[in-house]
């Protein structure tokens, strides 16, 4: 039998509040759901009862939605529940910590359900990862000790399938002059970007690290023969895009190598970072 769940669901739209409250009522699942309508409403509640879960509608009345998450203060997974129309502001609420968001007009019972407890799933695993020290804490990415064990992992699973992974390693080529300019507070948001660049290009089930200081590595699974090619081009882009707005101080530039992982050509995962690191170059966009 599934464990019970408590739902907190913020929804201002009295038509989306009944038709959602209907669909997870049709599941037959063990649910208890607390409806409030804006977010003063749900922190409310938050203080007083303890929930499985946040559903929260991306219009709500008295604050934005990545506010109303930025501004939560406990570790709770939340769901965005967005319009057809409105799937990028899904998508940025996912950059701002929530686990997954759903379309309005595409959901059943059964498929708010399963995403709820995928999202209580990931939630609980990165609260296990930070007690392990396996996630960097500045990003939220892999830090380099989790990235060596997940890596190892997927190099297993490479050699199983027999498909090919994508190895991009980049660093920040002016980092220094950046802080020693414009400040450590400066710097530190260099880094930010770099991991939101990576986060942007890579898939959810790619590994992102953080190795250390300015220095990232990801790896692409399960990619084709021209993916190192594609990884540089998508990155450079990145870094043209932002390099273009107005109010920068300054270009950033990064270094970046690649190396792809055969399985009918095997290495260590060490190896592997050593190769991409012999391929490094400067970004060609400043």
């Amino acid at each position: 039998m599934s464990e019970r769940i408590s739902i907190l669901l913020v929804i201002y739209n009295e038509k989306d509040h009944i038709l959602f409250n209907r669909a997870l009522r049709n599941t037959k699942e063990e649910l208890d759901i607390h409806h409030v309508l804006d977010a003063q409403a749900a922190f409310d509640a938050l203080n007083k009862e303890v929930y499985d879960c946040v559903l929260v509608d991306s219009t709500l009345p008295d604050t934005t939605v990545n506010e109303f998450i930025n501004d939560l203060q406990i570790n709770i997974p939340v769901i965005v529940l967005t319009d057809l129309s409105c799937e990028d502001v899904g998508i940025k609420a996912l950059r701002e910590g929530a686990q997954d968001y759903l379309v309005k007009n595409e959901l059943s019972g059964s498929l708010i359900v399963r995403s709820i407890r995928y999202a209580i799933e990931r939630q609980r695993m990165a609260s296990a990862l930070y007690e392990l020290d396996l996630l960097d804490e500045m990003t939220g990415l892999y830090n380099k000790k989790g990235f060596m064990l997940f890596a190892n992992q997927q190099i297993k699973h490479a050699n199983r399938s027999r498909k090919k992974m994508c190895l991009l390693v980049a660093s920040c080529d002016n980092k220094h002059y950046i802080n020693d300019t414009f400040g450590r507070y400066v710097g530190d948001g260099v880094i930010l970007e770099m991991a939101e660049f990576l986060e942007d290009i890579f898939r959810s089930s790619d590994l992102i690290c953080r190795l250390g200081s300015d220095e990232f590595a990801a790896l692409a699974l399960e990619v084709d023969d021209e993916c190192q090619d594609k990884i540089i081009e998508r990155l450079e882009a990145k870094v043209e895009e932002r390099n273009e707005q107005e109010n920068s101080k300054f270009q950033l530039v990064l270094r970046m190598g690649t190396a792809v992982y055969d399985p009918f050509n095997q290495s260590s995962i060490e190896e592997l970072l050593e190769k991409a690191e012999s391929q490094k170059q400067k970004s060609s966009v400043v």
